[in-house]
């Protein structure tokens, strides 16, 4: 059986630690991708149809 020394215990769960942030970090900034990007379609969208709106008249 392995027997570790405390430090290098500690070293393990840091890297724990910094991979569970690591993916937490890289959901969040995914959502805000998707969020910012449904957030341009529909301003486009909007934008589009003011400029048919303005050139009716």
């Amino acid at each position: 059986m392995a027997e570790f020394s405390f430090g290098q215990l500690r070293s393990v769960d840091f890297l724990r630690s910094l991979v569970n942030e690591i993916v937490i970090i890289s959901w969040v900034l995914v959502v805000i991708f998707w969020l910012a990007r449904w957030q341009g379609v529909t301003d486009a969208r909007q934008d589009a149809d003011r400029l048919m709106i303005c050139r009716q008249f």
